[in-house]
């Protein structure tokens, strides 16, 4: 008589403390020969078998397929809660998951399905997943971004270009990012730009800005030390760090010495930026 959402508030708490003893029940209560087994609702059963899949056991993979390919998005948003937390996956289970997906674009259960198809190296997903790194539900755009690096579909650097003019500023920085470790800078002049608009990513696109270590990027970076955030303050000045040892490899360089500290007053910092300012400009002509 127990309710599936009670359920699975019980078997997603045994889940995550392991309980040892709970597979066990669960496999004997599924048991074709135990009685009470017939008696139980389909998404029960589903809910059940989808437990033990996360436990590591075997279960009934055809009436599970099913199921999730015709999953309303609540009913996958309680199920995929077990499926990610599986080791391992059969082929059927995550073919479902893309039905599943393919099924659900526009849903906020689309980044589930692919967060599960990543993990487990699902590559027949690809095309669809591709389809949804323009989404304009920032979860589900970096969701597909992530799925789609798990999976190796970054190969095609087309589809980072694409993400470069995103509109979800977190998804660009990745892009640039990514671009980058592929030795491509094509994506610095975008992290450029947004480190000048400012607003609540500007300490991640400083870090990623950074990590160009390229002239271009110093001057923004002295600029980033006189933000009013702290965090972006100490993002530039480690940043800053990287890059002066990065194009100065045998010199000694130590920017406290200019006096500047992340928690020094306003003025303080002024001083000391104009410092490095001018210790910049000269050894840069010097290039």
């Amino acid at each position: 008589g127990i309710k599936s959402q009670e359920l699975d508030t019980v078997l997603y708490h045994l889940l995550l403390v392991e309980d040892v003893g709970a597979a066990d029940a669960v496999q004997k209560l599924l048991d074709e020969g135990n009685k009470d087994a017939s008696s139980l609702e389909p998404g029960t059963k589903i809910l059940l078998e989808t437990f033990l899949l996360a436990r590591g056991r075997k279960a009934g993979l055809a009436s599970m397929a099913k199921a999730i390919e015709s999953a309303s998005t609540s009913d996958f948003s309680r199920l995929q809660k077990y499926l990610s937390r599986a080791e391992h996956l059969d082929r059927k289970i995550l073919a479902a998951v893309a039905v599943f997906l393919e099924n659900n674009l526009d849903q906020y259960t689309a980044s589930y399905a692919m967060q599960i198809l990543g993990k487990h190296g699902y590559r027949k997903a690809l095309p669809t997943i591709r389809k949804l790194l323009g989404s304009s539900n920032q979860q589900v755009s970096k969701a597909a971004f992530e799925a789609l690096r798990d999976l190796g579909g970054m190969s095609d650097k087309s589809s980072l270009y694409q993400l470069l003019d995103s509109e979800h500023i977190e998804i660009a920085l990745s892009a640039a990012d990514t671009l980058r470790r592929l030795d491509d800078h094509t994506g610095m002049s975008r992290v450029l730009e947004i480190v000048k608009k400012g607003g609540s990513t500007r300490s991640e696109a400083v870090r990623v800005l950074a990590e160009f270590r390229d002239p271009k990027v110093v001057l923004p970076l002295l600029v980033a030390l006189e933000d009013k955030d702290r965090n972006v303050r100490t993002q530039a000045l480690s940043g800053l760090d990287k890059v002066f040892r990065c194009l100065y490899p045998y010199k000694r360089i130590d920017l406290s010495t200019c006096g500047y500290s992340v928690d020094g007053g306003a003025t303080k910092r002024a001083v000391a930026i104009s410092n490095i300012r001018a210790w910049w400009g000269r050894l840069h002509q010097k290039r």
